[in-house]
């Protein structure tokens, strides 16, 4: 492997990325946490029962776009929000 494809790899690994949704106390995932190098094995349970909550788990440069769109009624952002929100109520937190 080229060194410029190890490094390209590389940095998309290490891509800060920060989780936009609401709080889901039993996953122990809070609104704003930022994540670097991938996300915590203890999230895969939550991950695979609620596909949705990684669509709200973005790149920390798209944080405010992601803000003002889950802030907007009917954007993809709002109802993944809300389905979070489902989600949770779920979880019996």
């Amino acid at each position: 492997m080229s060194t410029d494809l190890k490094k390209k790899k590389q940095k998309v690994v290490d891509t800060p990325v920060i989780y936009c949704g609401p709080n889901i106390p039993k996953a122990m995932l809070n609104q704003f946490t930022v994540f670097q190098n991938g996300l915590p094995k203890h999230l895969d349970k939550h991950l695979k029962a609620c596909p949705i909550i990684k669509e709200l788990i973005v790149p920390v440069e798209k944080l405010n776009d992601t803000l003002e769109a889950i802030k907007t009624t009917g954007t993809p952002e709002n109802v993944w929000f809300q389905q979070v929100l489902e989600y949770n109520k779920g979880v019996g937190n």
